[in-house]
This record gives structure tokens, C-alpha cells and sequence, in this order.
């Protein structure tokens, strides 16, 4: 049975499970951490029970209120009159081993230029913070969801990019209404999992790590050159320091999945983790998981792919076009690649280019035996409206019946062309569903004449 050593649960955080990786990573690392959620979702809460349990001296600034004195001290001048030094006061950082910076997107611009150092290099003022070990922050999302569902925070602004970029873990953490049935229940009796030892955890981590940066740094490396572009299309720019970081956070949360999942945890397993954190943007937009997600299957398919077809296919971003890459390509593709691709490429594509799609692929490869079963059953009611003669009657009105009209015209236009009775119950089928107007029965019949003669059917 999987070990499941419940991190996130025991620290008194429920619904955190898929961040509890990237957060013991972050622990065990000590690299700077962001976390973005909306106000009462513990983010606070946890750095005070981390201080804790790891029994080192904490600060804690609200950077909504912070001066520039409260970090640094009183400046007063040496006896000589030559240089300023500063008297520590009770707030100051010189002493701390954890600095929380809370509220961090609302403070001053001029301000947030002055946590650089202290973020990225463990400094101040040129000065450096020797027992200074972890740097975290939090914020609200300075962004109101569209549906009105999610508070708005007067005072916020959005997070320097730069600023963003110097921390390696970036966390949106889950507000209530994200949780489960069964956390929101644990949350209000006041269960809790077993006592861990952090300490221990976290020495477990670092060892793994260690071994992990010997053995797969040259993996990672790969995968990650090939995540690069699909990122940079996602997320646009993508700057060489957040590569590095990129780098070293998966190699410690793949440590870190492996100490609290067990050691039969693969890097593939560890990258869909490590994404949910690796992110900058999430400090001023919503990232789409799902998104990411497929971005980083795609990058594992080409970094495993011997096959330069395969390779090239890949590449191709556009679905409608990957998935008639792939169809011409069918001879020198493995049949579950090439299942794999259409599938993914066809659950991409508008309704009617789905169809058109569906229907070329169950043309050019229902002789193919090994191909999964999966794949015809996916198609075949896509297949099935364009194999029947005829149209299904659909509500009249002039829209709809001038569109009814161009289809028929056009599929007179094209019966002698070996597309031709397919096209015509293809436009006569789709007017009323995938497509209303007279200009969408041009379009569709457009893309269904050029994906036939591209996927040389």
C-alpha cells in the first residue's frame, strides 16, 4: 500500500493535499514562497505553526503598514561621521530566520524594490543576513472573478513581474468553497492527522534531493527544454533565472513527492505536482491548470518519442492541424500515439471541426486492428451524422433556412468530387447545430474540402 504521510493535514490545513509536495519541497529547499489566496485561507497561519515546529525566530510584517525603519532599524551615524549603521529594534530582520512579508501586492512600489534583496539574495542594504534561512509572503489575488463569486481587495496592485519572478514557488492556495465535503468537515470538528516531525521530513528531502540532482538532472534538463515552448505559449515570457529555478524546485519536489508518497514516485509523476507551483503568474492572472497540465504531458511525449514523425507532429500546436499532420502521417505512427493525438486534438477543436476531424480519422484508419477500441466509440457519433443520408429537421427561420438553402447549393456544387456526398450530409446535418448562418456553411464547407485533401483521403 502507498505511504501517505499527511503534511498539510497535520500543519491543520485542509484541501492542501496536491500543494503538499511543492510545500515540503519549498521547506526543505529553503527557496522563497508566494502564496495567492483570498483572506482566511490559513496562509499566515501556516508560517507561525512552520516557526514552530522548526523552532527558529520568526518576523512578521504586514506590508500594507511596513516602513522602511521596521525592517532595518533606527540609521545613525558612526562616530566618525563617515557611514550609518542602524539600531536594532524589536521589529528589525537582522536577527530573523523567518521573514513572512503579508499583503505583500499592497505595498508601495518603492517598497517592493527594497524586498528584492532581501527575497533573492539574503541582503540589506548590501548587507547580508547570515542567519536569515526562509522568505515568504502572501497575498490576496489582485484580480476579481468575473463572476463576482470571489472578493475584490481595494489597495491591491499588481505584483511587480520581477518581483514575482524571484519567488520559485508561487501557491494558490484553496479558499472554502473549493473544499471538499469531507475537509470542510475535518476543518470544523478539529480533526487533525497524526504529529509529524518536520525536522525529520525535512532532512529526508534534502538527502533525496541530493541524490535526485546526481542521478536526473540530465533528465529533468530534457524535459524541461521541451516544456520551455509549450510554457512560453501558455504563459508568454519565461526569463532565464525562472528556468534555473524551474530546474532545481522539481528536482526537490520530486524529493519531496518520494518522502511523502513513497519512492516508486516517478520525475513524470513529479512534474503534474511541481507545476502548480512553478508558475509566476499566478500573482496577477488566472493560470489554467488543465492547460498546464497538457502542456507538460505533451513535453514528456516528445522528450520519450524515438520517432522523428512523432517528434514533428508534436510540434504542430494547432489541433486541427496536428490532427491532419498525424492522419498523413498514420504509416509511420504507432497506432496508441496516433489514438492519443486525434483524441486530444479532437476534444480541442469547435464542434464542427471536430466533426469533419472525426470523420476523416475513422475514414483513414478503420482498417488499422490495434487501433483502441477507445477511439472509434469517441468518433462514432460524429461518424454516424455524416454516414446518414438525409437531414433532421430543424426549426425554421430565415437563418436556418437560408442556410439549409447554401448547403444543398453547395453540396450540389461538389457531388462529383470524392468528398462530395460526404460534404453534402456533413452542412445539411450541422445547419441548426454546428453551424446557423449561411457564412459558418461556407466556412465549414472550406474546412472540410482542405482537411480532405490535406489528410489525403
Amino acid at each position: 500500500m502507498e505511504e501517505r504521510i499527511k503534511l498539510a493535514e497535520s500543519l491543520g490545513l485542509y484541501g492542501w493535499d496536491n500543494l503538499e509536495p511543492a510545500l515540503l519541497a519549498a521547506i526543505a529547499s529553503g527557496d522563497p514562497v508566494l502564496l495567492v489566496g483570498p483572506h482566511g485561507t490559513a496562509k499566515s497561519q501556516l508560517l507561525e505553526k512552520l516557526a514552530r515546529l522548526l523552532g527558529l525566530v520568526s518576523r512578521f510584517y504586514n506590508a500594507s503598514l511596513l516602513n522602511y525603519d521596521d525592517l532595518v532599524g533606527i540609521p545613525v551615524l558612526n562616530e566618525e561621521k563617515t557611514a550609518l549603521s542602524y539600531l536594532p529594534c524589536a521589529t528589525s530582520v537582522w536577527d530573523a530566520e523567518i521573514v513572512f512579508f503579508d499583503e505583500v501586492n499592497r505595498t508601495r512600489p518603492e517598497l517592493q524594490n527594497k524586498l528584492f534583496p532581501i527575497i533573492h539574495e539574503r541582503r540589506v542594504q548590501g548587507i547580508d543576513l547570515p542567519r536569515l534561512r526562509y522568505r515568504w509572503a502572501a497575498m490576496n489575488p489582485y484580480r476579481e472573478d468575473e463572476d463576482g463569486t470571489r472578493p475584490s481587495y481595494l489597495g491591491t496592485h499588481p505584483l511587480d513581474p520581477a518581483l514575482a519572478d524571484r519567488f520559485p514557488y508561487v501557491m494558490m492556495v484553496p479558499a472554502l468553497d473549493e473544499l471538499e465535503r469531507e475537509d470542510i468537515a475535518r476543518m470544523l470538528l478539529g480533526k487533525k492527522a497524526e504529529a509529524i516531525d518536520l525536522p525529520a521530513l525535512v532532512e529526508r528531502t534534502k538527502e533525496e534531493a541530493a541524490r535526485l540532482e546526481k542521478e536526473e538532472k540530465e533528465k529533468a534538463a530534457s524535459y524541461l527544454i521541451d516544456l520551455l515552448p509549450l510554457l512560453q505559449e501558455r504563459i508568454g515570457y519565461v526569463s532565464a533565472r525562472r528556468m534555473r529555478q524551474i530546474e532545481r524546485s522539481l528536482l526537490y519536489v520530486h524529493a519531496a513527492l518520494r518522502v511523502l508518497r513513497g519512492d516508486e514516485k516517478s520525475l513524470y509523476d513529479a512534474s503534474f505536482s511541481h507545476i502548480l507551483s512553478a508558475i509566476p503568474n499566478i500573482a496577477n492572472e488566472e493560470v489554467s491548470y488543465p492547460f498546464l497540465s497538457a502542456a507538460v504531458e505533451q513535453a514528456w511525449k516528445y522528450n520519450r518519442s524515438e520517432s522523428s514523425a512523432e517528434k514533428e507532429v508534436l510540434r504542430e500546436k494547432d489541433p486541427a492541424q496536428q490532427a491532419l499532420l498525424a492522419l498523413r502521417s498514420r504509416d509511420e505512427l504507432g497506432s496508441q500515439f496516433l489514438s492519443e493525438t486525434l483524441l486530444d486534438d479532437i476534444g480541442r477543436l469547435p464542434p464542427c471541426q471536430r466533426r469533419a476531424i472525426a470523420f476523416l480519422s475513422y475514414r483513414l484508419l478503420r482498417g488499422k486492428e490495434d487501433l483502441p477500441a477507445i477511439f472509434m466509440e469517441t468518433v462514432r457519433e460524429d461518424v454516424q451524422a455524416i454516414l446518414t443520408p438525409g437531414r433532421k429537421e430543424v426549426r425554421s427561420n430565415p437563418w436556418t433556412s437560408r442556410a439549409l438553402s447554401r448547403a444543398s447549393q453547395i453540396a450540389l456544387q461538389d457531388e462529383k468530387e470524392p468528398w462530395g456526398a460526404f460534404l453534402g450530409n456533413y452542412l445539411q446535418g450541422g445547419v441548426g447545430t454546428l453551424f446557423k448562418e449561411e457564412a459558418e456553411v461556407e466556412e465549414a464547407a472550406a474546412f472540410f474540402r482542405k482537411a480532405w485533401k490535406e489528410a489525403r483521403a
